[in-house]
């Protein structure tokens, strides 16, 4: 698996017009994301965190940003959400990651996940007539997907790949989410509304 995400990297840093030599700046190499959990589709981008200094490099292929050192092991990184998903779901190519024991959900994370759920119910309301159906529906997913999310946040636990937040909507396993929706004062005011996504208008 790991000679195929290695392999799999240095093509696609290439595509980026890059040479793969720039990730010897790297103390730590790190796949996510759905080529991780073995999920990934051929339209999937590859989703990387490398443990440095270098260039965030970002295309439809490839997502691969940088941490320092200095961060990796302090609290603002530790207990963020792309920081528990990386530990329980990353697979390492370079590296320990003894950092990875540290982590935690924390408080900032979970507000910062609050907050951007009721930011973006907040525009794609006030703007849903102009929308197209496509991306209605769109938006719905995405306000959904940060639900379950947040009710992952808020249970402790690690966010897993995309996919597997979709397949367990789908399986009827996130229920809680409606409950969650409905309990945030903010979120409350859309239910029964005819000109919001269908998450938020749905009754608990």
């Amino acid at each position: 698996m790991e000679e195929f995400l290695t392999t799999t990297l240095f093509d696609r840093v290439r595509k980026h017009g890059r040479d793969p030599i720039l990730l010897k700046q790297a103390a730590e190499i790190v796949v996510f994301g759905s080529y991780a959990a073995g999920l990934h589709t051929i339209d999937s981008d590859l989703d990387v965190l490398c443990v440095g200094d270098g260039p965030r490099l970002k295309s439809r292929s490839l997502d691969l940003s940088w941490v320092s050192e200095k961060n990796v092991s302090e609290d603002a990184w530790l207990g963020s959400e792309l920081a528990g998903h990386i530990a329980k779901y990353g697979i390492w190519l370079r590296g320990k990651g003894h950092w990875r024991t540290q982590v935690f959900a924390g408080a900032h994370a979970i507000q910062r996940k609050r907050k951007r759920i009721m930011s973006l119910s907040r525009t794609v309301t006030r703007l849903w007539d102009r929308l197209h159906p496509t991306f209605q529906d769109q938006y719905n997913v995405t306000i959904r997907r940060e639900l379950q999310r947040l009710a992952l946040l808020q249970a402790r636990v690690q966010v897993p790949p995309t996919k597997v937040l979709d397949d367990e909507w789908y399986r009827g396993k996130s229920k809680d989410v409606l409950k969650l929706r409905s309990s945030i004062k903010e979120l409350k005011i859309y239910e029964g509304q005819s000109k919001t996504p269908m998450i938020l208008a749905l009754p608990a």
